[in-house]
């Protein structure tokens, strides 16, 4: 991907209740961003995965996610 300009915005720990088998030993940090001026996509897989992708107009966004074991 080539980008000009991105913003990200981080959200962290949220919460995965007890109660949810597997998956309620951990946290999840989330990451949203917006890209200005951009072409292409962004595909990430491994311990932060995610998804970013571009209009024609060169404006997109994107997500990606982390899962962190509870402290």
């Amino acid at each position: 991907m080539i980008a000009l300009q991105v913003y990200e915005a981080e959200i962290t720990k949220i919460k995965i209740p007890d109660y949810i088998p597997v998956l309620g030993d951990y946290d999840i940090d989330v990451k949203g961003e917006i890209i200005l001026g951009g072409y292409g996509y962004k595909i990430r897989a491994g311990k932060e995965s995610g998804f970013s992708a571009t209009a024609p107009n060169g404006y997109g966004g994107g997500f990606s996610f982390k899962f962190k074991k509870e402290e």
